[in-house]
């Protein structure tokens, strides 16, 4: 109050002053008027407190006890952790102690097992050779023994090396000797030695000896043997690469099934994507030659090319210029030159569907067992793949040429019959029982169902979807153009409207 010094300050501190009695007097009006509630409140908090001291006695109660359980706690804790922790030294100085013992027994095991032949004993010591720990062996041996222990444990150790690196060829050129390779006895043996023979479990290409992919091999030589001379004579002819095909797959994929729970036990999980790899590859370059030999055989890059010039200069299209009667000569092919018969496509366009089914089956059935994210992303662009992507663009290619043909002839062949409805109609009689009917429309739906249910057979989305959009553009085009044209004929039968007339 002293700094005031000025009317105009004082003024406003006496303003100032004046409002917050004002305030003061609002409030103790307010708590004199609620006077008698204000009593009532302080009776209530009086009768509580009682009660508050025993939730007070109760809550201190719970701390003690929460303190004593948590030292209790530490203390179990901090045994727990010395009883590991000696357990886990316990358990660490019995594997030195057993190395140390094994080690001796190792060099001389292998060189007995290697002069009896005995080739699974001598990779079960080189495995257990290979367990061991080369710098905690020397370490136990220095801080425990002399000077010239120490030096014939690192013999020890050099003389095992030296053992293994002598012993895998030998051990597996023996194994692949006994019986032939495809012997599952054989096969056992060799896949649970050769992971005992190597550092490492993930060395999983000493399961891909070439006895596996010779078998893809023969395979391929066989049924391209077969393919070139099967005669015509024979009901499986007009599939036959389709079969060849199969077969391949087949092979493969029950090179897989059989082998897999040998590769997972004895190489562990994951060690099969390494195998998978190999064989799709070998699998690339048989189905490449298959693919190819059929192309050749079949003539499919001379069709593909003679039926793109066709569509690309419209082909065998209906001609709604033409005039005449329903099913007579007018209806035709437009003047360009006669090409292949749409019919003899039929078997081409089946065996290509059906070898397109089998290559999706089998690779279908290589992701599923892999399971590997970057193993499929390398399935789906393998040979295989390709190669059938090439095919199928080739299908698409043929089988729209077939609706192109097919549609043309269905239209220029197009005939009105007159459908009698049935006599014991009510309200029907004389010739309102007869309409005129035309064949279009089965003929053009019987071609699409068809075209369509052989795409839908290929197991290719795409092409399905390919199939369905020529399709559409058919009904939309040459269908409404037929129906436009009939219609601008006029009907035979009286009564019917003619947009032909004025």
């Amino acid at each position: 109050m002293r700094s005031l010094s000025l009317t105009a300050d004082i003024e406003d501190a006496y303003n100032k002053l004046c409002i917050e009695e004002k305030r003061i007097d609002e409030r103790l009006d307010w708590s004199v008027a609620n006077r008698h509630q204000l009593e009532a409140r302080l009776a209530q908090v009086s009768k509580l407190l009682p009660s508050l001291q025993v939730v007070y006695n109760d809550a201190c109660q719970l701390q003690n006890t929460i303190a004593s359980t948590q030292q209790l706690a530490t203390a179990v804790s901090a045994r727990v952790r010395k009883l590991d922790t000696a357990k886990q030294s316990v358990v660490e100085v019995q594997r030195r102690v057993a190395d140390l013992l094994d080690l001796e027994g190792c060099a001389g095991g292998v060189a007995t097992a290697l002069v009896s032949e005995d080739y699974e004993t001598a990779a079960a010591h080189i495995h257990r050779f290979l367990a061991m720990d080369e710098t905690l062996l020397l370490h136990s041996a220095a801080a425990n023994s002399t000077g010239k222990e120490v030096a014939a444990s690192r013999h020890g150790l050099r003389s095992c090396e030296k053992l293994r690196h002598s012993s895998v060829p030998s051990s597996n050129a023996a194994l692949m000797k006994r019986s032939p390779p495809k012997t599952p006895p054989v096969l056992i043996d060799f896949s649970s030695s050769s992971p005992c023979l190597t550092a490492s479990s993930k060395d999983c290409s000493s399961f891909q000896p070439s006895y596996v992919k010779k078998c893809i091999q023969e395979t391929g030589e066989a049924v391209l043997t077969r393919c070139r001379s099967c005669s015509s004579n024979n009901k499986r002819a007009h599939v036959m690469w389709a079969d060849a095909a199969t077969e391949l797959f087949e092979t493969v994929a029950r090179i897989i099934e059989v082998r897999q729970p040998i590769i997972e036990t004895y190489y562990g999980p994951g060690q099969l994507a390494v195998v998978v790899q190999e064989l799709v590859r070998e699998t690339d370059r048989q189905a490449g030659r298959l693919i190819a030999e059929m192309r050749a055989h079949r003539r499919l890059d001379a069709l593909t090319t003679a039926v793109s010039e066709s569509l690309s200069n419209n082909g065998p299209m209906y001609n709604t210029s033409s005039s005449g009667g329903p099913g007579g000569s007018g209806d035709s092919y437009s003047s360009a030159p006669a090409l292949l018969d749409p019919r003899s496509l039929d078997t081409l366009l089946g065996e290509l569907t059906l070898l397109n089914a089998r290559a999706d089956l089998f690779l279908r059935f290589m992701k599923r067992r892999v399971a590997l994210t970057d193993v499929e992303r390398k399935m789906n662009r393998c040979q295989v793949a390709c190669d059938m992507a090439a095919v199928l663009g080739q299908y698409t290619i043929l089988e729209q040429y077939y609706l192109n043909q097919s549609f043309a002839k269905a239209l220029s062949m197009d005939t009105t019959i007159t459908a009698s409805s049935d006599s014991s109609s009510v309200g029907d009689a004389g010739d309102q029982n007869c309409a005129p009917v035309s064949s279009i429309v089965d003929d053009a739906f019987f071609i699409i169902k068809k075209s369509v249910r052989r795409a839908i057979a290929s197991s290719s989305p795409d092409g399905v979807c390919a199939v369905l959009n020529h399709a559409v553009t058919l009904l939309e085009t040459q269908l409404a153009a037929g129906f436009q044209h009939t219609l601008r004929r006029g009907f035979p039968a009286q009564g019917y409207y003619d947009i032909a007339q004025p």
